[in-house]
């Protein structure tokens, strides 16, 4: 199948799950903030990515309004009654601090990832990493004030625009190392070859 062909499935199913999520997160007597979540749990000890493993596209939060308090680089969080929100402006491309983690158990594919954002963009990578399960769809989360730089990551990478959301409370990594931008490489990732 030709990478033309595979773009035009991939945007046709996002469009179908955008619409999906889109009338499934508003509720007509309130209104309600529905955030991406990647799916809790741990396969019990082994941290390389398997193909047992998997690592679904973000879902939305169908929870009451009621906050933990565990949201990550949160600081504008209105329930956690945060400073006012965080403005998205596009940082330069080295003062974005980006983690790539692979989720495809293909060997090296996040340290290539990381290789060409900063030949492309000279993003200021951090050391790549895995993900925790391995991760069938490529997702680019970011921290608050960070969601145009990885819109922009996004682009880079050729990634769909709907692959872009904010990091969920569970990340799928071991360590966020305080990262701007945290990309996921999933199995959908054209660059794997």
């Amino acid at each position: 199948m030709s990478a033309a062909t595979r773009g035009v499935i991939l945007a046709v199913a996002a469009v179908v799950v955008g619409v999906l999520v889109l009338g499934q997160g508003f509720d007509s007597n309130d209104a309600t903030l529905v955030t991406a979540q990647a799916p809790a749990g741990d396969d019990g000890g082994d941290d390389s990515a398997d193909a047992s493993d998997t690592l679904d596209t973000p879902e939305p939060d169908d929870s009451t309004g009621t906050d933990t308090g565990d949201d990550l680089n949160d600081p504008a969080d209105p329930v956690d009654g945060g400073a006012s929100e965080i403005p998205d402006i596009l940082h330069p491309a080295n003062e974005v601090r980006v983690l790539v983690a692979n989720g495809t158990g293909v060997a090296g594919a996040a340290s290539r990832v990381r290789d060409s954002l900063v030949a492309a963009s000279g993003y200021g990578t951090l050391t790549p990493t895995n993900t925790t399960s391995t991760a069938d769809a490529t997702i680019i989360y970011y921290a608050p004030g960070y969601e145009l730089d990885a819109r922009q990551i996004a682009k880079t990478l050729n990634a769909a625009p709907e692959a872009v959301g904010p990091v969920p409370a569970e990340v799928p990594v071991d360590d966020l190392l305080e990262a701007d931008v945290l990309v996921v490489i999933g199995l959908d990732f054209d660059g794997l070859q």
